[in-house]
């Protein structure tokens, strides 16, 4: 398992740790490297249990913003900042949850550079990574040593049940998580390595056929955004995105769901709560009916 996960993601065998999941081993992050009190900067709007699991672990919470203007590129005023006020750690989504969107390599080159001045490590989560309908972005890990980076089966693979992810960083950082490790799953199941095994080992036939799936789901959501008023986005590089709505999203989301069996998550929960997360990795019927149901809500809510 770990030797596919490493040509994955292009880095050495001896770099992966094998986890539960993504959110052990962002858990493993926290366990390895905070102490109560540290300060850890997370990505707004971003995904929560990026930042409640180190809240749980007692560190002091700050965000980074992400703004929607900018095409939820990181506010690079603020990351120049972290180099002489540095925290215990950075953390960052590559592609962006909720936005989809990503960083190439100028940018982990930035952030790299940055890090290295205030002297601090940068957790990037890489689970939609290769979800891009492009070439996915490098694994950051590639570009510096002061990333660490955690990913799992679940976005790109659909395989959540599975509950099998990783962890990868170089050798010292490595060993702390996995003596962290210790102390929560301990290993990985045996099936669940061995059904990972082979998916990852097939992942070009399922990664060209997710890509067809979502190039055209997107477009049909681009076409649906462009006639509703009431939505705009950035364009995501991936299936999922986090378009901006004028109105009450909390009662769009409501409306949707209860009248017409359509699930989007309310954009609060991703601090940002004028938008909502919508993804469309599924079969294209479903979207388009979905759409067909929240053009409804909009009209309603």
């Amino acid at each position: 398992m770990r030797a596919q996960i490493a040509r994955l993601s292009g880095v050495p065998a001896d770099q992966v740790l094998a986890t539960a999941g993504a959110s052990e081993a962002n858990l493993l992050v926290g366990l390895a490297l905070l102490e109560r009190g540290d300060r850890v900067v997370v990505e707004r709007p971003g995904y929560e249990p990026l930042w409640k699991t180190f809240q749980l672990l007692g560190a002091e919470i700050s965000f980074l913003p992400r703004p929607f203007e900018s095409g939820f590129q990181p506010d690079w005023e603020a990351v120049e900042a972290l180099g002489d006020h540095p925290p215990r750690l950075l953390v960052l989504t590559n592609l962006h949850n909720p936005g989809g969107t990503r960083l190439g390599v100028d940018d982990l080159a930035r952030l790299a550079e940055v890090a290295e001045q205030g002297d601090f490590p940068i957790l990037m989560d890489e689970i939609f990574r290769e979800a891009a309908l492009d070439e996915p972005p490098p694994s950051a890990l590639t570009v510096s040593d002061r990333f660490i980076i955690t990913s799992s089966v679940t976005k790109v693979y659909g395989l959540g049940g599975l509950r099998l992810g990783w962890c990868m960083a170089v050798l010292d950082l490595l060993a702390a998580l996995h003596q962290a490790k210790d102390f929560t799953s301990v290993a990985p199941s045996l099936l669940s390595d061995a059904v990972g095994v082979r998916v990852l080992t097939d992942r070009k036939a399922v990664r060209r056929r997710n890509q067809r799936l979502m190039a055209t789901n997107r477009r049909l959501v681009a076409e649906w955004i462009q006639a509703e008023s009431a939505v705009e986005w950035v364009l995501p590089d991936a299936n999922v995105s986090f378009p901006r709505y004028r109105g009450d999203v909390d009662r769009l989301a409501s409306v949707a769901f209860e009248e017409y069996g359509v699930l989007v998550a309310p954009g609060r929960m991703f601090g940002a709560p004028d938008h909502f997360r919508l993804c469309y990795g599924t079969d294209t019927d479903t979207v388009t009916a979905g759409l067909e149901g929240l053009s409804q809500a909009i009209r309603e809510a």
